[in-house]
């Protein structure tokens, strides 16, 4: 077995590596087989057309050997002639191996066009079988050097070694260069982490400055503290003693307004239209035969406030009133007989006018009978009872 030489990445040759040949196997058949020409007792022969080659050719290389193997077969066309006689037929290789050069392989002869006369026989199990063989067989013997010979045997292992010591080399400077990153690497994180310490240095120093400089404003803080807890105890000392204050103050006066000397104003307008509502609503007038009663306060615009000043008790109000009123009256066994509805408005009532005095004006729905009836009833009836309701609502203020 010849020796041979495997690629860059397979050293020594050692390991198994296959080279493939087999285009140059159908060339070289191809061309010997179409130059294939032999005569024979006055017979002449060649091969006109090459059909087809087939098959595969390789050479592998395996611990620094070099072994050379191949599968073809092939068809062609050939003519025989001798005169004007002039014989067609094919020819075929089937299969031919590596291992069978030493052997007569077998070359198949299909007569397609035989001519009257001419016998062509011995020249194709002859000359013409041998010719195809010859073919095969220096292709064969070509095979092995297609991977070269001494010389280039020799050159291929020096470019090998020379691709070895380069590939080598490329090694070497790879880990020259991952040794001087990781050198680098390790330099930056001893850089950061002698910065990082530097920083925590200079930031515990900056907290125990900070502390020495807040040193005093902590204990100007605590003195303060001290002094708002003193004031806090002294105001609920002077709010115990504001009980008493506040029941001799005068009546309508703030606990702070000692003797209600100072001017003090409190509006008490929310307080005053609910209080006039309830007592208004709650008036219930009992007439002959009947009732009448506030059923609604349709509208209260105005505003009330007291005031204090020198010890002196002031009240404001200023109202505007409309009611609502329904009524009815009942025969004896309790049937209602009339029923009737309207108004009471109070165009004015304020601090100045005398209560006895205040404007009340009744008016009924209609003009019928039963409201005009009922409506006399509530002028006459109705209206003290009204004018009875603001009158406590004039004292329940005052004393506010």
């Amino acid at each position: 077995m010849a020796e041979g030489a495997g690629s860059v990445w397979n050293p020594g040759s050692w390991h198994w590596e296959s080279k493939t040949y087999t285009q140059a196997m159908k060339g070289m058949v191809a061309d010997g087989l179409a130059a294939v020409a032999v005569s024979h007792d006055g017979i002449d022969a060649r091969v006109t057309k090459v059909k087809s080659v087939t098959g595969d050719a390789e050479i592998n290389i395996r611990k620094g050997k070099k072994l050379a193997v191949f599968e073809v077969a092939a068809k062609a066309e050939y003519e025989a002639w001798t005169g004007e006689a002039l014989e067609k037929g094919t020819l075929e290789i089937v299969e031919v191996y590596q291992d069978d050069m030493d052997e007569d392989f077998d070359v198949r002869f299909a007569v397609t066009h035989p001519a009257d006369g001419l016998n062509t026989r011995a020249l194709r199990v002859g000359p013409l079988a041998e010719a195809v063989r010859a073919v095969i067989r220096h292709f064969a013997n070509k095979l092995p050097d297609m991977d070269g010979g001494e010389a280039a045997l020799a050159e291929a292992k020096e470019r090998r070694a020379a691709e070895r010591a380069i590939a080598e080399a490329a090694e070497a400077a790879a880990r020259a260069r991952a040794a001087e990153v990781a050198r680098l690497q390790k330099l930056e994180a001893d850089a950061l982490a002698e910065t990082v310490a530097h920083r925590m240095a200079l930031a515990e120093a900056k907290k125990t400055k900070e502390a020495e400089d807040a040193a005093p404003e902590v204990a100007a803080s605590a003195a303060r503290a001290a002094g708002l807890a003193a004031d806090a105890s002294a105001a609920a000392s002077a709010a115990t003693g504001a009980g008493a204050a506040a029941e001799a103050a005068p009546e309508g006066a703030s606990v702070w307004n000692k003797g209600g000397y100072h001017w003090e104003e409190r509006d008490l307008t929310v307080w005053a239209k609910e209080r006039l509502t309830a007592l208004l609503m709650d008036v219930e007038i009992d007439v002959p035969g009947g009732l009448l009663t506030i059923v609604e306060v349709k509208e209260i615009k105005g505003d009330a406030s007291s005031s204090m000043r020198k010890g002196a008790h002031i009240v404001f109000y200023e109202f505007k009133m409309k009611l609502a009123w329904e009524g009815e009256i009942v025969d004896g066994e309790g049937g209602v007989k009339a029923t009737g509805d309207g108004e009471v408005e109070i165009e004015k009532f304020d601090q100045e006018d005398d209560l006895d005095h205040v404007k009340i004006t009744v008016k009924a729905a209609s003009d019928k009978r039963a409201d005009a009836g009922l409506g006399r009833q509530m002028k006459m009836i109705g209206e003290p009872l009204i004018r009875e309701a603001l009158k406590t609502f004039v004292g329940e203020l005052r004393v506010r």
